[in-house]
């Protein structure tokens, strides 16, 4: 985490967390956006895409398959 902003650094947990909350529940990826701090669904979609190169969706369903 050395040389991170602390925007990225927040950005970076957030996503891992997303990546566990995905695995783990099976919470509406709304309400998991909102625990996350993401008021737009969407957005969190958007970032979770870009960091994994999955939608949350595709990597719930692969962590599922694993």
């Amino acid at each position: 985490h050395r040389g991170l902003t602390p925007e990225a650094y927040l950005a970076s947990v957030r996503m891992e967390r997303a990546k566990e909350l995905l695995a783990e529940t099976g919470l509406p990826i709304k309400e998991l956006a909102q625990q996350l701090g993401y008021d737009d669904p969407g957005h969190f979609s958007r970032c979770f895409s870009r960091v994994t190169g999955r939608s949350p969706r595709a990597w719930r369903e692969a962590s599922q398959t694993a």
